[in-house]
């Protein structure tokens, strides 16, 4: 789900526009509906290393979705995190 559908929420940051769904209420029920029965275990493939993009186009069919599958993994550092043979979790 694209978080355009959910709703955004705008901030000026250090005088630049940020458009983010932090804070947001309708994503904030979103992340925390996730049911963690519904995810699967796997592992970062090869050619997909700090490509957490390139996973979520493979699984949700789309790419702005890499935030998902750092949220459900519990990994955020996509240079040390996503490394080849890594766990992560992927939905089902």
């Amino acid at each position: 789900m694209s978080h355009y559908s959910m709703g955004y929420n705008v901030y000026n940051h250090k005088g630049k526009t940020i458009t983010s769904i932090v804070g947001n209420s309708s994503a904030d029920r979103s992340i925390q509906s996730i049911d963690e029965s519904q995810l699967e275990p796997g592992v970062v493939p090869p050619n997909y290393e700090s490509r957490p993009d390139l996973i979520a186009n493979l699984f949700l069919d789309d790419a702005k979705q890499f935030w998902y599958i750092c949220l459900i993994s519990g990994k955020y550092d996509v240079f040390e995190d996503y490394y080849v043979g890594s766990r992560i979790n992927l939905p089902s």
